[in-house]
């Protein structure tokens, strides 16, 4: 009897504590039964009655340094798709569509802290200036009444493929507009007095339409947040934590100077020149100097380019024309006075390159004199190389600015030791010893021809 009366306790203790486990279930689901989520994997931008779910479009636009920034207004299009996983549309507001205005007056506002939702961040290293602004939010035209009903409503958002206006007298102009396209939930709820509401927004990448901001970010099901950002007034905000994520992202480049020439003056108005000068008594004005130019083109520009370039003498008259410069590539030359390597068509925000080789019996000092990017002059020891960026004090990066004809390397090499009977100083000890060593076999062969004169008489 005592067995079985031990027996049904230990039944009870274990009826007991599965009994417990199942009421700690059971009080963790309640919350998720109390507010249904079906969408519970997504990321999303909630709301309430008194303040519904806000969303917001992002648009990047992106220039090389110094690019002056095209006035552009861009345009946001949603497509109805259909309500409750259907494809039925039937009362399905229209939204937009939504616009975004850039243009060099946010740089400005920006510098004065006069700017909300917006973010300028110009990149030295890749040579970039990149604007970030923000939309008002996507449903700001659209009233609660707008919609039938309760449900969920699905639109395709995408960016209408035009908005950049082309700057005059642009060479080579050029833009890339973002292919991306976000499918957008807009979960529409009922309050207690019947108000309707956006409870819900959610948004998702589209595949094969993703944005370039977030290609190798992006998770597998392509969830991203589209709840606007908030605008900081310190300088750490990013991307990713002051904007919501249904991003654009646009590239513009142009080219700088006048194109092919066609007559000598067009050489004046190149997009950069590499000029050489031969300076200093008795210099030597047809002397060669080896040259190593390398230009690359801007980071945002998809295509490989080549560029052109020609020597000119002073008069603007070709003496080697149509070399050729891949993007990154070194290009070996020589120069001598009044001589210049003029590219007519080069990318602005393109980075340059460029190395004097010294001359070998070191008689001439060389300078460089550079008009962009922090423009200088600087010097090196006679018959020593000197260029950018392997010049420590002249290190870069060095991208070239807008400005047809004005941004310019010149050389300067100036002979140095010459002397009126065209020694030079430099060689003067070594002509002093040939001299005394001349002077003393002179010496010795007239003593041995006395000598042996005495011995003959």
């Amino acid at each position: 009897m005592t067995k079985i009366i031990m027996k049904k306790r230990s039944v009870l203790k274990l009826l007991a504590s599965v009994a417990v486990v199942m009421l700690m279930s059971i009080s963790m689901v309640l919350p998720a039964f109390a507010n249904p989520d079906p969408l519970v994997d997504w990321v999303y931008s909630d709301g309430t009655p008194e303040n519904p779910a806000p969303s917001a479009i992002t648009k990047i636009f992106t220039v090389p340094l110094d690019t002056t920034v095209p006035s552009s207004t861009f345009s946001f299009v949603l497509t109805q798709v259909g309500i409750d996983n259907t494809n039925n549309k039937d009362g399905m507001p229209d939204i937009g569509p939504i616009t975004i205005t850039i243009s060099e007056d946010d740089l400005a506002a920006f510098e004065e802290k006069k700017s909300e939702r917006t973010l300028v961040i110009e990149d030295k290293v890749k040579g970039t200036l990149t604007i970030v602004k923000e939309s008002l939010d996507i449903l700001n035209d659209v009233a609660p009444e707008d919609w039938p009903g309760r449900g969920i409503y699905t639109y395709i958002l995408r960016e209408e493929k035009k908005g950049i206006t082309p700057q005059p007298g642009a060479v080579n102009e050029d833009w890339e507009y973002s292919d991306a396209h976000y499918t957008i939930e807009f979960w529409v709820e009922e309050d207690d007095d019947g108000n309707l509401f956006v409870q819900y927004v959610n948004a998702k990448v589209v595949k094969n339409h993703i944005d370039g901001w977030h290609k190798g970010k992006v998770s597998e099901d392509g969830k991203v947040d589209p709840t606007p950002g908030e605008y900081w007034e310190d300088e750490y905000t990013t991307i990713e934590n002051g904007f919501s994520q249904v991003i654009f992202t646009n590239l513009y480049w142009k080219s700088d100077g006048p194109g092919e020439p066609e007559d000598p003056d067009d050489f004046d108005k190149g997009a950069l020149a590499i000029s050489k000068i031969i300076d200093g008594n008795d210099a030597d004005k047809t002397m060669l100097f080896d040259f190593e130019v390398t230009v690359t083109q801007p980071i945002i520009i998809p295509d490989e380019q080549e560029y052109t370039a020609y020597i000119v003498d002073s008069a603007g008259n070709v003496i080697s024309g149509a070399i050729k410069f891949k993007s990154g590539e070194k290009v070996e030359l020589k120069l001598t006075d009044g001589q210049r390597l003029v590219f007519m068509d080069l990318h602005v925000g393109a980075k340059v390159e460029v190395w004097e080789l010294g001359d070998e019996d070191g008689h001439y000092k060389p300078k460089y004199e550079r008009t962009f990017v922090n423009p200088g002059t600087y010097y090196g020891e006679a018959g020593v190389d000197l260029g950018f960026p392997r010049n420590p004090e002249d290190k870069g990066p060095h991208f070239l600015p807008e400005g047809s004809g004005t941004n310019k390397v010149i050389y300067t090499n100036t002979r140095t030791g010459a002397t009126p009977m065209g020694l030079d100083v430099d060689d003067l000890p070594y002509v002093v010893l040939i001299g005394l060593a001349v002077a003393g076999l002179v010496g010795f062969m007239v003593v041995r021809s006395r000598r042996k004169d005495e011995y003959d008489a």
